[in-house]
């Protein structure tokens, strides 16, 4: 056993199932049992979980096959995407890689600019996905220090074309690498285009990518409970959860932007909002 018990689990359980899921995980080096363990106490809270198909050598076949299944029988949506930067899929392969990733059983695709060859419009591929009943989101980063407001507007207006196409989501990385020093390579977090983020878009249609502890504090506490966070450790669930529950009610973010979120069709639980 991992240790993914809480001590006042069952009452706990009862008020997460009344909650709209808001983490999604992600584990590169997943472990079946841990997984499982957090599906059976947290699967409500759970909104997607995130596989390597094919790109990661710590990741055998059998083991993502056991993490899909295991989402499957929770009711859980899987999700998959490009992980080498080299990797640019073209025109002609966009069908054969939507293809191979429905019948993996995963049922959302996250793409990002680098993974696809210029030229290839959001309308396009989000018409491919249709046609195969899967789910696009589309990532935008933030991670440079250097970068500015012009760099962060052109993130906006591709989130924007991309959600107006029938994307599900954003998934937004507002962690900015800086130079490595004697303490190795820091980071910090770009809170103020985090928050632009969730003023244009609204936190229902953007997540934070926020792998480790001292991304994911400062976020709930800028946003609250309804912060959606993705990239979670499986055995980090609790920790998130539990200072999701302890943060203070921030007052909700409108979208300044107007569009209609595209529907789940990955997701169909009870309490599930289809925005």
């Amino acid at each position: 056993m991992s240790g993914l018990r809480i001590s006042n689990g069952a009452q706990v359980n009862t008020a997460l199932k009344e909650m709209v899921p808001l983490t999604s995980l992600f584990d590169s080096r997943p472990n079946p049992e841990t997984l499982r363990e957090c599906l059976e106490q947290f699967s409500q809270r759970i909104s997607a979980i995130r596989v390597l198909i094919g790109h990661n050598e710590h990741t055998t076949v059998g083991t993502t096959r056991q993490c899909i299944q295991l989402a499957h029988r929770f009711n859980v949506p899987t999700v998959t995407r490009v992980e080498s930067p080299r990797v640019v899929i073209n025109r002609g392969v966009l069908p054969i890689y939507l293809d191979l990733c429905g019948e993996t059983g995963v049922s959302r695709i996250q793409f990002r600019k680098t993974s696809l060859q210029h030229g290839i419009n959001p309308r396009e591929v989000v018409a491919l996905a249709d046609d195969r009943n899967l789910d696009i989101q589309f990532e935008i980063t933030e991670w440079s220090a250097t970068r500015g407001p012009e760099s962060e507007q052109a993130e906006i207006n591709e989130g924007i074309e991309w959600l107006e196409a029938g994307a599900l989501n954003l998934v937004a990385s507002v962690t900015r690498q800086s130079v490595v020093n004697e303490n190795g390579r820091q980071s910090q977090m770009n809170m103020q285009f985090a928050e632009r983020l969730a003023r244009t878009f609204g936190l229902h249609a953007v997540m934070f990518t926020a792998a480790t502890e001292s991304e994911q504090t400062p976020l709930l506490k800028a946003f609250g409970e309804e912060t959606h966070i993705c990239d979670v450790p499986f055995a980090d669930v609790v920790r998130v959860e539990k200072m999701r529950s302890e943060v203070s009610l921030v007052t909700s973010f409108s979208a300044e932007v107007d569009f209609t979120l595209g529907y789940r069709r990955s997701d169909n639980r009870p309490g599930q909002r289809n925005y």
